[in-house]
């Protein structure tokens, strides 16, 4: 099967995970790797290989790719690093170079040593110098951190008020295409003031100046009583993709927040055909413009039985929602990413009505969708 898939901007490069050995050639590792996709070419080489240029027996997973297509990071056990660290345990942050085919390792402190557990969920800026990843620090709780890899400055973007260590955890991050915000879901509560809920919230770190601040919060400013989860960021960092059990919107859980305006923008509250859907809250992509959200939707019958899936895409300039995929598939949508100017969907499916001549129904397959028109889209395989 397929996962985590990544696009360039153009969409002309396309990352992703896999177990399937068939791929490229030489994959003999019988372990999930990531792969890079060249759609002008028709070419996928594996790029989760040692950086010595030699076979790993195990892979990578979590890659993320920058939008000039150039640069790809991605989590990989320790063995990536070589042939040295044969049965030492730990997951690292490694950042592939398409141009030159070199591959470094990025899970780095100030001093140059390397991450001595479990580090993971990497994100990328758009240039490719800034990569945030969380750490598993053990006693120290799990850090946020953020590594600008031409200074080697390394920074935690999830300091608790005070010092010590956080009282909760961060369980999902993402970096503004500028590098300049680190987005997170914590559950911490003396990372700001007057976090009393209790429940996960949606934080922002500021690089420049090392101050977090609490975005999930209503209209007026006010702390959320039920959890949040942080689903994207816009380049500039000013709009924030989140999914919230909060009464904000009358009729969904899914929500666009500007930090600077303070509008909040409740997403689907029009569908196509007026349909009754769940949203699948895990599966929602923000593009980098921040004006197009991706969302994958259930449909049920009165009786609870799942009638239909879908992939949906929302576009905040024109306040519409168009159909990604087919109104009716035998299989689901998930793990959803918009390109960076939103031009381009990648996501994940079981189905294999998608595209033609796909026979191997029930495995998770990666596709891409092409934007044609303000109205149609289609996905090519």
């Amino acid at each position: 099967e397929s996962h985590e898939a990544d696009v360039s901007e153009d969409g002309r490069f396309v990352v992703f995970s896999s177990a399937a050995s068939n791929l490229a050639a030489d994959d003999a590792n019988a372990a999930t790797d990531v792969f890079l996709r060249d759609r002008l070419t028709g070419t996928t080489r594996r790029i989760s290989r040692m950086m010595n240029g030699g076979e790993a027996s195990c892979g990578g997973a979590q890659p993320r790719i920058t939008p000039d297509g150039r640069y790809i990071v991605f989590g990989g056990c320790n063995l990536l690093l070589g042939p040295q660290w044969w049965g030492q345990v730990g997951f690292q942050i490694f950042r592939y170079d398409r141009l030159a085919g070199q591959l470094q390792v990025v899970s780095l402190d100030s001093n140059g040593v390397i991450c001595s557990s479990y580090c993971s969920m990497p994100s990328i800026s758009d240039d490719g110098d800034v990569v945030a990843y969380i750490y598993s620090a053990g006693m120290d709780g799990v850090r946020l951190v953020v590594r600008r890899i031409s200074t080697g400055a390394t920074q935690v973007a999830n300091p608790p008020l005070g010092g010590g260590a956080p009282s909760g955890f961060v369980d999902n991050a993402q970096i503004s295409g500028n590098g300049r915000f680190v987005l997170f879901t914590d559950s911490a509560s003396n990372l700001v003031a007057g976090d009393t809920n209790g429940v996960k919230d949606v934080f922002a770190y500021a690089v420049g100046t090392g101050t977090v601040t609490r975005v999930s919060v209503d209209a007026a400013a006010a702390q959320l009583n039920q959890p949040s989860r942080l689903l994207g960021v816009s380049r500039d960092g000013t709009r924030v993709l989140m999914a919230s059990g909060e009464a904000v919107c009358p009729s969904t859980t899914l929500r666009l927040h500007n930090r600077v305006s303070g509008e909040i923008t409740c997403i689907g509250d029009d569908l196509p055909d007026h349909e009754f859907f769940n949203y699948l809250t895990d599966s929602a992509a923000l593009s980098g413009s921040g004006d197009r959200v991706a969302f994958g939707t259930s449909t049920f019958s009165w009786s609870g039985a799942v009638t239909a899936r879908a992939a949906l895409l929302y576009d905040h300039t024109n306040q519409q929602v168009h159909r990604v995929t087919p109104a009716t598939l035998n299989g689901d949508v998930g793990q959803l990413r918009l390109g960076a100017n939103g031009d381009f969907l990648v996501f994940t499916s079981t189905a294999s009505t998608l595209v033609p001549n796909d026979g191997n129904q029930g495995i998770r397959d990666a596709f891409i969708a092409e934007r044609l028109t303000d109205d149609t889209l289609f996905a090519d395989g």
